[in-house]
C-alpha cells in the first residue's frame, strides 16, 4: 500500500510530510520492502505457503520498485551515476534530508541499491547498465592511501599507503566532490570543518 504508482516508497507510512515522503534510499527504507517482496514473489523459504494471487501481486511490485530505481539512477553527463538518499516522489531528482542531508550523490546508498540490483536473478540489459553505471563511479570516486580515524579532536582523513579504498557519504553533484553537511544546513569541503558534533556523530 505504501508503495508511490512511479514505484518507490516514502520512508515512513502513512504519509507524514517532510523529506519522510520522498523515495528513500536511506535506512534501506525501499530496499528492504523490495527484498521482501522478492522474497515473496519467489516463494522462497518461510514464503513458501504465500497464495499464488499474493505473490504476482509482489512481482509486480518488485518490477515497478526495479522500474523506480532505474529512474532515479542520478545521469551527468550522459552516463548513469548513483542514487541519492532521498528523490522527489513526483520530480524523481535528489532531494534532502536532515540538515546534514544535502541533495547529492550518496555512496553508502548507492551501494546497498546496486548489490540489490546484482542479486537479481534475471536482470535486464537496462539493470545491467545501471550496475556497470554505478560501478564505474565507485571507481571514479573511491579515495585511496588513506584512513578515516576518530582521535580526541574529531575524526580526521589521514594519509595510510595501501589502506583499503573509502568514499565519502555525500558527493555534489556536477563537480563529484565530498562534500560535508552540518546541522546548520552549511556545506563544507572537508570534513574537518565541520562541528565537533557532526564530526563524532555521524
Amino acid at each position: 500500500a505504501a508503495q508511490f504508482p512511479n514505484g518507490g516508497w516514502p520512508q515512513v507510512w502513512p504519509l507524514e510530510g517532510g523529506y519522510h515522503d520522498a523515495i528513500t534510499f536511506n535506512d534501506g527504507a525501499a530496499i528492504h520492502a523490495l527484498e521482501l517482496l522478492e522474497e515473496t514473489a519467489a516463494g522462497r523459504n518461510e514464503f513458501s505457503g504465500v497464495p499464488e494471487s499474493l505473490r504476482q501481486a509482489a512481482g509486480l511490485a518488485v518490477t515497478r520498485g526495479v522500474g523506480a530505481i532505474l529512474a532515479t539512477q542520478i545521469m551527468e553527463n550522459g552516463r548513469r551515476t548513483v542514487w541519492g538518499q532521498q528523490h522527489d516522489a513526483l520530480t524523481l531528482a535528489p532531494a534532502a534530508g536532515r540538515n546534514y542531508e544535502p541533495a547529492a550523490l550518496c555512496s553508502s546508498e548507492s551501494a546497498e541499491v546496486t548489490l540489490f540490483l546484482m542479486a537479481l536473478p534475471k536482470p535486464d540489459a537496462a539493470v545491467v547498465a545501471a550496475v556497470h553505471g554505478a560501478a564505474a563511479w565507485f571507481e571514479k570516486t573511491a579515495i585511496h592511501d588513506a584512513s578515516y580515524e576518530r582521535g580526541p579532536n574529531g575524526r580526521r582523513l589521514m594519509p595510510r599507503p595501501g589502506a583499503p579504498r573509502l568514499w565519502a557519504r555525500f558527493y555534489a553533484m556536477g563537480t563529484g566532490q565530498p562534500v560535508f553537511g552540518d546541522r546548520d544546513k552549511s556545506i563544507h569541503d572537508t570534513v574537518e570543518e565541520l562541528s565537533m558534533e557532526r564530526q563524532q556523530g555521524y
